[in-house]
């Protein structure tokens, strides 16, 4: 998927937090695609703006063990970053949208979706012995996108025309979310443009796996802060 340059506006999160809402700039759209039936194109779809973003907070954040397995002549350790949403505005039974999306379709601009409860990312990164700990997984692969409860991202057209006969169901838009988020969680971002990362952090660009990296070894004590034997040597056979 391409995704165009946009604009970020920064929302406040629970912790000192903050998360980015996306907005359409003049390099286009968050996300645009045909609309399908059969080989026909019969509409242009962008979602242009996501709105709401204050009412996601921060759930947990967890590391779980995936265990060993063999790579190449040696071993890997695989570690799954779990970062869960929680959506404060979510609407168990009444129609209204706590995370609505503005879409625009062959020019006409509406609101079809969306009502999700909770989001999982879970990251997958190799972990090694030598600092730096982390790395990611190749990026087509490297992150997962949960919605709950199922349903809650259906696109419905003046709430008559269903999208999901047109493939963008529920399991398509959790993995186009999650190649998005591939795209941006391994790219390197200057330090100074986070508020306050550089009181703690010392290197000019951070990404997720450098910063666990880190964080771990300013955890770990002075004399081996540099080897972390939760993680395998190369050649490590069990």
């Amino acid at each position: 998927m391409d995704v165009p340059h946009y604009h970020i506006g920064q929302v406040t999160l629970p912790l000192g937090l903050s998360l980015s809402p996306f907005t359409a700039a003049e390099g286009g759209p968050l996300y645009k695609t045909g609309v399908y039936e059969n080989t026909l194109q019969i509409a242009q779809l962008e979602v242009a703006f996501v709105t709401g973003l204050q009412g996601l907070w921060l759930d947990s954040v967890k590391l779980i063990d995936q265990g060993r397995s063999r790579d190449g002549g040696g071993y890997t350790r695989w570690i799954q970053l779990k970062i869960e949403l929680l959506n404060h505005n979510f609407q168990a039974k009444a129609p209204d949208l706590s995370l609505p999306i503005t879409v625009r379709i062959d020019g006409q601009t509406i609101t079809p979706c969306c009502n999700p409860e909770r989001l999982t990312l879970t990251l997958d990164l190799k972990c090694q012995r030598q600092y730096p700990f982390f790395s990611p997984a190749p990026q087509n692969e490297s992150v997962k996108v949960e919605i709950e409860p199922r349903g809650a991202v259906d696109i419905k057209l003046f709430g008559l025309i269903d999208f999901k006969q047109f493939g963008f169901d529920h399991d398509f838009i959790e993995n186009k979310l999650g190649h998005l988020v591939s795209k941006y969680a391994n790219t390197a971002l200057q330090t100074s443009s986070i508020s306050g990362l550089g009181t703690f952090y010392p290197h000019p660009e951070v990404t997720i796996a450098a910063w666990l990296s880190f964080f771990i070894k300013s955890n770990l004590p002075m004399s081996s802060s540099s080897e972390w034997d939760f993680c395998p040597d190369a050649r490590s056979p069990a």
